[in-house]
């Protein structure tokens, strides 16, 4: 066997997984038989503490592996991970045909099981509670029902978003993930004290709501460009406020008083909001109480300067559209928020709707939210995702940065 007879049996485009391919296949160990058996997918799926349901969808779905291109390529694709594929290279890695097999588009669920015990062994060895791995590889059963719902069969397609946990990199801590990374955001972020300002980077062109210009698709011909310039004195440049959005007004802060309080590169922690229930407030801030802990506790060369994250829960225009008392709106005014690029709706309908329905009129409103949302839609207004940022010295739960 040679990987062309993957590429002709899968009907693969591209020659992605080609790389190490006979390699993979003359190692004797490990037998990728184990890996599909009976007794390993019950002792993964305790791990985790896996539904029976979803427990009885992997066992019925072993007899993908009675073919031994898909048993090959799953012991080739293990051997790849555990080498350490890059995360960007896992977005190319295609899927099985789903006509090939019903369990096909498990295919990459059954990978990210195999590598379930070198998780736990891997935080286990930095002293990380085997009940933070399980939360946390809990996705994986997450993402598997997500997967019928949105397709009507059981599957799986979030390898890549998988491999931060087995890789250590992502963690659960209560309600929300937090993920090791660095600060890519491109505004200036100042602070005085306890005062913080955001400036915007140069030559940005927004529109006159203060997104910036092709939000949700929308130009504006008479948008205007940021200036940003900045010397051994001072700061001078246009103003995001604290709703995220771009102001006309220019402002000018002497380095004397106000320091960068994160800059590029900057160990950044961002966090992500799983979708497995309400968030109640309590609870959100209770997770970055204990991310505060953790990190510095197993992580300690990492020194997280910012929390950041990107979601259509920070459009400001929410808190528009909804109580002042309900769980988002307290949510995002506990950070300062940050205009997006290329912004759309497109997170919001798949997360609020589980499809985008350009007659928003036929859109489901059940929900409170799906039906507030509808109501705007309806008198001609989008939402659209934005970012938010909250500075790691800022130990409050207090909403530290809205006057």
């Amino acid at each position: 066997m040679n990987f062309n007879d993957i590429q002709k049996g899968f009907n693969f485009s591209s020659d992605t997984l080609r790389a190490g391919f006979d390699e993979s296949l003359a190692q004797e160990d490990p037998a990728i038989e184990r890996f599909v058996s009976e007794d390993f997918i019950r002792s993964a799926a305790a791990m985790l503490d896996m539904s029976e349901e979803i427990i009885a969808v992997f066992l019925a779905g072993r007899a993908l592996f009675q073919d031994r291109l898909a048993a090959a390529l799953l012991k080739h694709c293990r051997q790849r991970f555990v080498a350490g594929e890059p995360g960007g290279n896992l977005h190319a890695w295609e899927q099985l045909p789903a006509s090939f097999h019903e369990a096909a588009p498990l295919f990459h669920a059954y990978l990210v099981l195999s590598l379930v015990p070198e998780a736990f062994a891997r935080n286990r060895a930095r002293g990380i509670p085997d009940a933070i791995t399980r939360a946390t590889l809990a996705d994986l059963e997450m993402w598997v029902r997500t997967f019928r719902q949105w397709n009507g069969r059981w599957g799986f397609n979030q390898l890549p978003w998988l491999a931060n946990h087995l890789r250590g990199e992502l963690f659960c801590l209560g309600r929300l993930q937090f993920q090791i990374g660095r600060f890519f955001l491109p505004q200036i972020i100042l602070r005085w004290a306890r005062e913080v300002v955001v400036l915007a980077p140069d030559g940005l062109r927004y529109r006159a709501d203060g997104l910036i210009d092709g939000a949700n698709g929308g130009c504006d011909p008479q948008s205007r460009t940021t200036r940003y310039r900045e010397n051994a004195a001072f700061h001078e440049g246009n103003l995001i406020s604290s709703e995220g959005r771009v102001t006309g007004e220019t402002g000018v802060f002497a380095k004397a008083d106000w320091r960068r309080a994160v800059v590029p590169d900057d160990d950044t922690l961002y966090f992500h909001i799983p979708a497995t229930g309400p968030m109640e407030h309590a609870s959100c801030g209770e997770s970055f109480a204990r991310a505060r802990d953790f990190f510095p506790r197993y992580f300690p060369a990492f020194q997280p300067r910012a929390f950041c994250s990107t979601s259509w829960l920070f459009d400001s225009s929410l808190a528009n559209i909804l109580p002042a008392t309900s769980n988002i709106v307290r949510f995002q005014r506990e950070f300062y928020l940050l205009p997006l690029e290329q912004a759309n709706d497109n997170q919001m309908f798949e997360r609020v709707f589980a499809k985008r329905y350009e007659d928003i009129a036929a859109a489901p409103q059940i929900t409170s939210l799906q039906k507030a949302i509808v109501a705007y839609y309806t008198h001609g207004n989008r939402l659209c995702s934005a970012r938010a940022c909250l500075l790691f010295e800022d130990n409050g739960w207090n909403t530290p940065y809205r006057k």
